[in-house]
């Protein structure tokens, strides 16, 4: 079950009052609360004189981690056993997904789109049939070739699709490079090739895509504050509980250095 944090201010008040409140209120509260078809834990903590103790809410944290979603500007201390929840798989997924669109609705003609993929060898053979879909040729990159052979050639086999694989870090030539678990700064590139990674190339490229923005689903509309990152907060929410439809959202922008674009117009920049 996720556990989420949330900052409220002291109400101004009267010194008398303002002392009752803080012999009466506890600096930390939880509220369990429901959402969708599962629950979450809303961890209330009152910051008074600008302290938090972090070591109430990681008592009343629901994750054996101690992984919690809170705001975006908050960070928790060294060495006090609290980590932001990061929904790294989430993530991926969403920059998998976001490379499918833009290869989908580039003006290249579909045979001739070229894409090199980079990663978990199990991430992207569950990728592949996908990828194969929206380019003509495919570029396996891995450490163990002899890991993904197998699916590799059934896919020859049943779909005729180009699939090749490769031990070498080069993706110069490409379309797109896709990286999601990272990985793209050692590798060999050229101006025309987009990456999607959450590093950056060591060299310039057509475009360096970071990340991937979801859209806000209706079930956690009202309980969404633009104080928490969005991907973040959609993520965490995917990632523990009963909420697994949320793994199927598409992105709706794609992160650059100059802020987020449409996957239209990424796709724009390909073969011009």
């Amino acid at each position: 079950m996720l556990s989420m944090l949330e900052f409220t201010e002291q109400e101004k008040c009267a010194p008398l009052r303002r002392l009752w409140h803080r012999i009466t209120t506890p600096q930390v509260r939880a509220i369990l609360r429901p959402v969708g078809n599962t629950h979450y834990l809303r961890i209330l903590c009152e910051q008074r004189r600008g302290k938090i103790d972090w070591r109430m809410i990681g008592s009343y944290s629901l994750d054996c981690s101690e992984r919690i979603l809170m705001p975006v500007d908050i960070e928790p201390p060294e060495n006090c056993g609290i980590r932001r929840f990061v929904p790294y798989a989430f993530r991926r997924r969403l920059l998998e997904s976001l490379a499918l669109d833009i290869l989908a609705c580039c003006s290249v003609r579909p045979e001739l789109r070229r894409a090199a993929v980079y990663g978990q060898d199990s991430e992207v053979i569950a990728l592949l049939p996908s990828l194969t879909a929206v380019a003509g040729e495919v570029r396996v990159i891995t450490r163990r070739p002899h890991a993904v052979m197998d699916t590799v050639e059934q896919l020859r086999s049943m779909t005729g699709a180009s699939i090749g694989v490769s031990s070498e870090l080069d993706a110069a030539g490409f379309h797109i490079l896709l990286a999601p678990a990272g990985g793209a700064a050692v590798f060999r590139l050229d101006s025309e090739v987009m990456v999607l990674s959450p590093d950056r190339p060591s060299v310039p490229t057509a475009l360096w895509i970071k990340g991937a923005v979801p859209t806000l689903p209706p079930v956690l509309e009202g309980i969404y504050s633009d104080v928490y990152d969005l991907t973040e907060f959609v993520g965490a929410f995917c990632e523990t509980g009963e909420m697994r439809e949320l793994a199927k959202l598409q992105p709706a922008a794609a992160v650059c250095e100059g802020g987020e674009i449409s996957p239209q117009e990424a796709a724009k920049l390909i073969g011009r």
